[in-house]
């Protein structure tokens, strides 16, 4: 058995590590920068000011959006259309909240939807530094899937460094390990 420890000299470890973090580290940046925001979103909106609505539509939206290799993939959402006045000056919003989450199927955002009748008064929040930005929910929809992104992209990062670390250091270890084992196996 030759020696591959050449493989993984420490140029080469510090190449595929340099690699793995510049992949992943802007990655990590970008899923928890959009987890933040729209938690700063949704602790700047309590404080937000209310006033009367009015639905004017309420409906599920199919949405298509590309889908890797596959082409497309649809998905349904809901969209509430309403009109308000903030100091004498009528606005018109579309936003339930911070952001919402298409499904595959109709059934949540019809289930969304029935909460808001047409024709019903609803309560809206308003951002007092610009009224015609509003919600009717001050929250947003908790989205596991970007914490999971996040966790698996973050894992993926330390066990890379730590595979690349321990490869570099151990492999002619590993390697004569190995070798010792074969050569005392019986020979058949």
């Amino acid at each position: 058995m030759g020696d591959l420890g050449f493989l993984f000299s420490g140029a080469t470890a510090l190449i595929i590590i340099a690699a793995f973090t510049c992949v992943l580290l802007p990655l990590i940046g970008f899923f928890s920068y959009m987890i933040w925001n729209r938690q700063r979103q949704v602790s700047a909106s309590q404080s937000w000011p209310t006033t009367a609505g009015t639905v004017l539509s309420a409906s599920v939206e199919l949405r298509r959006s590309r889908s890797g290799r596959s082409g497309y993939s649809l998905s349904h959402y809901p969209v509430v259309v309403y009109d308000y006045e903030v100091r004498g000056q009528r606005y018109q919003g579309n936003r339930i909240g911070f952001s919402e989450i298409g499904t595959g199927w109709a059934g949540p955002a019809q289930q969304k939807i029935v909460r808001y009748p047409v024709g019903g008064t609803v309560q809206v929040y308003y951002n007092p530094q610009n009224p015609a930005d509003a919600v009717l929910e001050r929250s947003a929809p908790g989205n596991p899937f970007l914490w999971i992104i996040v966790i698996i992209l973050a894992a993926s990062l330390i066990g890379a460094i730590c595979f690349v670390v321990a490869m570099t250091a151990g492999i002619g270890v590993l390697l004569q390990m190995v070798d010792d084992f074969v050569r005392q196996l019986p020979n058949q």
